[in-house]
């Protein structure tokens, strides 16, 4: 294996291992390198050091036709999630415009598809129809799950023992009189 096709392989690992220290969350100090690495991976796989073999540039050639639509989906999925209802509160905006990149990326998608032979246009097609029914199920799920959830109810505001109780831990810890 040549030295640029340990840089493809080792880019995707690194890529993938920093979505998923990304996805750790703010409660972890380590998911501040999931972006860094998520952009290292993406150098390291897109721009290689020499030529790469026969597979790995078979690869690398598919990767970057289908990189414009894949990273405007990508970018339409995060707003479209940074506009989803969070506490009942909807940013209509943002989800709007996640719909509107997802469109176009689909557009560029299907223009790309178009110029190819009937069994390619077959297989997307087929391809598409099954991410479809996978997202519905998806998001079937996720509703089925939701709705088994219980509503926490709101609680009840403190009584005057427990603010002064609350007051005095308070002024006892931080000093005050």
């Amino acid at each position: 294996m040549e030295l640029a096709d340990l840089q493809l392989w080792f880019g995707l690992l690194i890529l993938f291992s920093g979505f998923f220290v990304y996805r750790m969350g703010p409660s972890f100090r380590r998911s501040i390198f999931g972006k860094p690495m998520i952009v290292m991976g993406l150098v390291l796989t897109l721009i290689p050091l020499e030529d790469l073999s026969v597979s790995e540039n078979l690869l690398h050639a598919e990767m970057m036709l289908n990189f414009p639509w894949m990273v405007l989906a990508f970018i339409g999925m995060l707003m479209s999630l940074f506009g989803a209802p969070v506490y009942w509160k909807r940013n209509l905006n943002a989800n709007i415009f996640g719909l509107l990149l997802i469109s176009i990326s689909w557009i560029i998608y299907f223009y790309s598809v178009f110029f190819i032979n009937i069994n390619d246009i077959l297989n997307s097609l087929f391809n598409l129809l099954g991410m479809f029914f996978a997202l519905i199920s998806i998001a079937y799920i996720i509703k089925i799950i939701e709705s088994k959830t219980p509503k926490v109810q709101q609680s009840e505001p403190l009584t005057k023992n427990e603010k002064k109780f609350i007051t005095s831990i308070l002024k006892r810890n931080m000093g005050g009189k």
